[in-house]
């Protein structure tokens, strides 16, 4: 994952007018350089609108689809055998067509911390899960709800809060066996607490810090790094529970491509 958030970006003319996208050749600007970093700015809000449809429509429809076929296989198994190999090849095109949509979301959005922030960046995460493993509960609740209001940080630090809600997945899904997922992102008195809880397997060997199982050592030793700190609690009913905790200092910075308000209080499975 990249710690930069623009790769690319040409610097800004030093005669740019406030909230003026070109600049004027007789204040000595650079008219082209504005002009580029102007198409730049549409094509990256184009891409993240592009990659956030994939996601939001076509993907709740593909999986959906991908779980009637799975429906129709188990049932006409054992009632209709003739036409269950029909039913088999509905969802391995399913599991084609899922492949494919997630495939283009990452041609068209390759870095999911490109140009956007953190919240855009887990609800990423999240609708790629969703898509790898059609029937699995998802949700992402974020506080502030709106992405503005959420604000930026370090790359450093948002990269670092992904990697590690990345890797909770990755185990939860894997060898945890968990069936749902809920990520938390808050942000007050710059501070950001991330909290992953599953419903999965326990979290395995611990090592670390005391509390950190090894498979996570290596998430946790970038928090640490950057000024964090990690918890990981497991429920009285099951599942486990890993805290994030980071220094957040807001930075000024545009978001292209998120939609202002686009975020709600949480992001529902699909």
């Amino acid at each position: 994952m990249p710690h930069r958030r623009f790769a690319t970006t040409p610097a800004i003319p030093q005669a740019q007018a406030p909230g003026d996208g070109t600049s004027s050749a007789s204040q000595g600007g650079d008219p082209g350089g504005a002009i580029a970093l102007r198409l730049e700015r549409e094509l990256d809000a184009q891409s993240a609108a592009v990659a956030r449809a994939l996601r939001e429509q076509i993907g709740p429809q593909v999986t959906s689809l991908r779980m009637l076929a799975a429906t129709f296989e188990s049932r006409l198994t054992g009632r209709e055998p003739s036409l269950a190999p029909l039913a088999s090849l509905m969802l391995h095109q399913a599991d084609s067509l899922i492949e494919s949509v997630r495939s283009l979301v990452l041609r068209v959005r390759p870095d999911a911390l490109s140009g956007g922030g953190l919240p855009e960046a887990l609800r990423a995460l999240a609708a790629d899960w969703r898509l790898r493993k059609p029937g699995v509960r998802v949700e992402l609740l974020l506080d502030p709800a709106d992405d503005g209001a959420f604000g930026l940080s370090a790359p450093a630090v948002e990269t670092a809060a992904l990697q590690a809600a990345a890797a909770v997945l990755e185990r939860a899904f894997g060898v945890g066996g968990a069936s749902g997922v809920v990520m938390a992102g808050s942000v007050a008195a710059n501070r950001l607490v991330l909290q992953v809880d599953h419903d999965g397997a326990g979290s395995g060997r611990w090592s670390g810090s005391g509390n950190v199982p090894g498979w996570f050592a290596v998430a946790e030793a970038r928090i640490v790094a950057l000024g964090g700190e990690v918890l990981v609690e497991s429920r009285d009913a099951g599942g486990t529970g890993i805290v994030v905790r980071l220094p957040w200092k807001p930075v000024s910075g545009a978001m292209p491509g998120s939609a202002p308000g686009a975020a709600g209080a949480a992001d529902a499975p699909v």
